[in-house]
């Protein structure tokens, strides 16, 4: 299951398999982003994904969606509830009870991703729509699992972090799951102690179980880049 795309666009995918199936051509996932129409999709390059996606396909996985619609998270940004239904009505709720040790460090996270330019209590509206979102790929993968005896989510590491991402929504949701997760960390310069890359709960536990470690990446600054966006604001 994947967190790029969206459960409002089961269709693509079906339709993708549907032509995949009758076509004398080998479809990719090139074709696949292209029926998702990824370019659009606010992700960054497909390039960059179709890696990804043709794993899946070689391994004859299915590819399902996970996350919610666009158009749900942003009302939810706007505080605007009132196009849920009863079952994403549920997830809000299952969030909102959320501890708030735990829901005061994913605001000091929002506000680190943004580079300190927002203080953290400017954070209510995202933070809510990030664990409505966790909530809601939570309920997709464990559904995923009913029909496939098993599955996993392919997610950023906001979303897969055992303390109160998708995890913490799975284990409330299905005690009984065995819930297992995997980070992937950029190594930093410098630094040679495993144990110190791990984030950590408010209580020090480690946030997952298993972390492969990648080579560093050189990319622009992109705390420079906001600033000098948040500064053509003003």
């Amino acid at each position: 299951m994947f967190e790029h795309i969206r459960t409002d666009q089961k269709r693509a995918v079906d339709r993708f398999y549907e032509q995949a199936s009758a076509s004398r051509r080998l479809w990719t996932s090139a074709d696949l982003l292209k029926e998702l129409g990824w370019q659009d999709s606010g992700w960054p390059a497909a390039a960059m994904f179709e890696p990804l996606y043709a794993g899946a396909l070689w391994a004859k996985m299915p590819i399902l969606p996970g996350d919610a619609p666009r158009q749900l998270i942003k009302a939810l940004g706007r505080g605007d509830q009132s196009g849920l239904s009863e079952a994403e009505l549920a997830l809000v709720k299952l969030g909102e009870a959320m501890p708030q040790p735990l829901i005061d460090a994913l605001n000091e996270e929002l506000a680190d991703s943004h580079c300190g330019l927002m203080p953290a209590s400017a954070f209510g509206s995202l933070n809510l729509t990030q664990r409505f979102r966790d909530a809601h790929l939570a309920r997709a993968l464990i559904d995923a699992a009913k029909a496939n005896a098993a599955a996993f989510l392919l997610a950023g590491n906001g979303h897969v972090r055992a303390d109160r991402a998708v995890p913490w929504f799975v284990e409330r949701m299905e005690p009984s799951r065995r819930i297992v997760s995997v980070m992937l960390l950029e190594v930093r310069e410098g630094e040679t102690e495993a144990a110190g890359y791990l984030p950590r709960d408010p209580d020090g536990k480690a946030a997952a179980d298993y972390v492969l470690f990648t080579p560093l990446t050189d990319r622009p600054d992109p705390c420079q880049q906001m600033r000098e966006q948040f500064s053509k604001k003003q």
